[in-house]
């Protein structure tokens, strides 16, 4: 047990004294990296947003943050608590939707100015416990989050915005998502999602329905 907190200890000082570090640095290694109580430590200083993943497997620390681009750890926090407040239940979004809903905050510098992209924002938002918790999920490789206590995958997220549409054409689907979410997905993906969705896809339509009533209605309408 003595031995466990000595290297806890130990893993907790090593982040804590880097203004940034990845699997690739001397001194930490993939035998470092990988070890539980290392991922345990690192876990706990992202939640803490005393660290920040600026890129994929490299994280830098606040203070680095706050040095270089006048962006305090508080603020960082505020970031979460700010997308919190102004997210609807259940909505899926990402970085790309909140800013074609115009949301800005003052984080969004990270992305504007160093040339990360949007992992910063991301690893805010993907650390969150408790009340700031938010669900995630990957769609071609690009993150999406729900403030929702349910199941959040993507399949979620197609029958979401199926939902809003009632009925939407394969094509249409597309657009949506790249121009909402920025998420570039193809017909035959889309195809086999809608098998594990509770939704009616008609292939002769190329057109995927909320409901088999709803396609109903539409055949009555317009067929």
């Amino acid at each position: 047990m003595r031995k466990d907190f000595q290297l806890k200890d130990a893993f907790k000082r090593l982040i804590a004294s880097r203004d940034m570090f990845s699997i690739d640095d001397e001194g930490i290694g993939s035998d470092v990296f990988s070890h539980s109580a290392f991922q345990s430590e690192l876990k706990k200083a992202l939640r803490a947003v005393e660290i920040v993943e600026c890129r994929p497997g490299t994280y830098y620390s606040t203070n680095w943050i706050r040095r270089e681009f006048g962006i305090t750890r508080e603020t960082l926090l505020d970031y979460r608590k700010a997308v919190l407040k102004v997210m609807p239940h259940d909505e899926p979004f990402n970085i790309a939707s909140l800013r074609n809903r115009g949301f800005y905050h003052p984080v969004d510098i990270l992305c504007e100015e160093s040339g990360f992209g949007t992992t910063p924002l991301e690893s805010i938002l993907s650390t969150g416990t408790g009340s700031s918790r938010l669900a995630t999920c990957s769609m071609a490789e690009v993150k999406l989050f729900s403030k929702t206590e349910k199941r959040f995958t993507a399949n979620t997220v197609i029958d979401w915005i199926v939902a809003r549409e009632r009925a939407v054409e394969l094509e249409d689907l597309i657009d949506i998502f790249e121009e909402e979410f920025d998420v570039h997905l193809s017909k035959p993906f889309l195809r086999e999602s809608f098998k594990r969705c509770a939704l009616t896809y008609k292939m002769a339509l190329e057109t995927v329905f909320v409901s088999n009533d709803a396609y109903l209605q539409y055949r009555d309408e317009y067929l």
